[in-house]
């Protein structure tokens, strides 16, 4: 058994979607011994009577049987758990693990005083604590689900619950867990992977009011920021939104929009300026006309691409003579169209479109391809939890359909397509799962 592959719904429930509905359908590894993943656990400080008992669940196949974290009432020190992966998960990947309490649901003061951290080579990644920088997802059962995104590539991951004064601490570890990034995947500006928000006016701005802007980065697209700048002001209102890490070069960048005014409308773009920033340093900017601006899903998206890595959006409307502005700004979004990120290989924009949701019934799973790098041929497995009609295409890094594995009705279960690689070029090419985020890379050398 190579992996062992569970659609995120597993690991983080029916809520996922509910929560986070802006996020693409991903794939999650749990690292068991059978791909050689370790465990260990470790108490710190003066932890008399803290424990941390049967740690190889942890990284178990089975999913039933935790490890668990005790610290006693009144002690102020922490005990851990740390995972040692078989190789390097890629930089912008979430990672995290499941809990629960001893006694039911933990709680908000527990779940604050828990840290994730990754590690490569012994060395500290990354790490977030409490609810407030950690993602935290009911998953049924009691269960919770702790994760956050790393900055940095890792080979361990860790977590860490303290002790309180007043509180008994037991917490179950039920397994680890990561989710690679995928480079074709749209990039959100969500708090709970960095993010953060600034806002201002400018000018005689009588009136103006920019309000709500944290919604911008929060989890739900429904939610938004407020940008109300009066009729004929010399004055302008903005928000800008720091990524919390850097952004490729070449990307689409912009923001998901509604208002009172048509934003289609050629003179209201005329007020409208999407700036792009590395270290506060301007690195590019459009406005008016330059920008494109499409509906989405009752949206509107307004974006444009960047010539350069920036780590930073700032959506600007100054005011017209003629137009009084409410702009609702909901969510920031970069769309890669070429990156680097986890392969080091130049990869087309996700053909299939914008975050697409999943069309399938139930949760569908694409299989690391093998061999990879293909000579002739790669095989991939896709799993379905139902029986539904599927599209499995491959694209070159054009974003180019190359190939078909599959198009047709399959049913419930794991089904072997095959990539003929003979007389394509060298390169990447990506295979995807047409209506879904499901994708898998794969270089084709001779």
């Amino acid at each position: 058994m190579r992996g062992f592959f569970v659609f995120l719904a597993l690991a983080a429930g029916v809520a996922f979607a509910a929560v986070a509905s802006a996020a693409p359908a991903t794939v999650a590894t749990i690292p068991t011994t059978e791909d050689g993943a370790t465990a260990s656990g470790s108490t710190s400080g003066l932890c008399v009577g803290c424990s941390v008992t049967d740690v190889e669940n942890v990284v178990s196949v089975r999913r039933n049987a935790p490890s668990t974290i005790a610290i006693p009432v009144g002690v102020l020190s922490t005990a851990e758990i740390t995972v040692d992966l078989p190789g390097d998960v890629p930089r912008r990947s979430r990672a995290g693990f499941v809990v629960t309490g001893g006694s039911g649901i933990l709680d908000v003061g527990v779940l604050n005083r828990v840290t994730v951290r990754t590690y490569r080579d012994g060395a500290l990644v990354d790490e977030a604590t409490g609810t407030s920088l950690l993602r935290v997802l009911d998953i049924g059962g009691g269960r919770r689900s702790v994760s956050f995104r790393s900055s940095g590539a890792f080979d361990a991951m860790q977590i860490e619950v303290a002790g309180a004064v007043a509180l008994l601490t037991d917490v179950d570890v039920l397994w680890s867990f990561y989710v690679e990034a995928d480079p074709l995947s749209p990039i959100f500006a969500r708090a709970a992977d960095g993010a953060s928000i600034t806002s201002g006016t400018g000018g005689l701005c009588l009136g103006c009011s920019v309000e709500d802007e944290a919604d911008v980065i929060d989890n739900a697209r429904a939610t938004a920021g407020t940008i109300d700048v009066p009729l004929g002001l010399a004055a302008s209102a903005q928000m800008t939104v720091d990524y919390g890490q850097t952004l490729p070069a070449r990307s689409w960048t912009g923001f998901f929009l509604t208002s009172d005014q048509d934003l289609l409308s050629v003179s209201v773009l005329g007020g409208l300026t999407i700036t792009t920033l590395r270290d506060g340093d301007v690195v590019d900017s459009e406005s008016g006309g330059g920008l494109r601006v499409t509906e989405h899903n009752g949206y509107v998206f307004v974006r444009f691409r960047s010539s350069g890595t920036y780590d930073s959006v700032r959506i600007r409307w100054a005011s017209l003579a003629d137009v009084s502005m409410e702009l609702n700004v909901h969510q920031a979004v970069t769309v890669p169209s070429s990156s680097s990120f986890g392969s080091g290989a130049a990869i087309a924009a996700a053909p299939a479109g914008l975050e697409a949701p999943d069309a399938l019934p139930g949760p569908v799973v694409l299989s690391a391809p093998a061999p990879n790098p293909a000579g002739a041929f790669a095989r991939l497995d896709v799993g379905l939890e139902e029986a539904a009609t599927v599209r499995v295409v491959a694209y070159d890094a054009l974003g180019r359909e190359v190939a078909v594995l599959h198009d047709g009705a399959l049913e419930a279960g794991t089904h072997a397509l095959r990539f003929e690689a003979a007389g394509l070029a060298p390169g990447p090419y990506v295979v995807r799962v047409d209506g879904t985020t499901v994708s898998r890379m794969v270089t084709v050398a001779r």
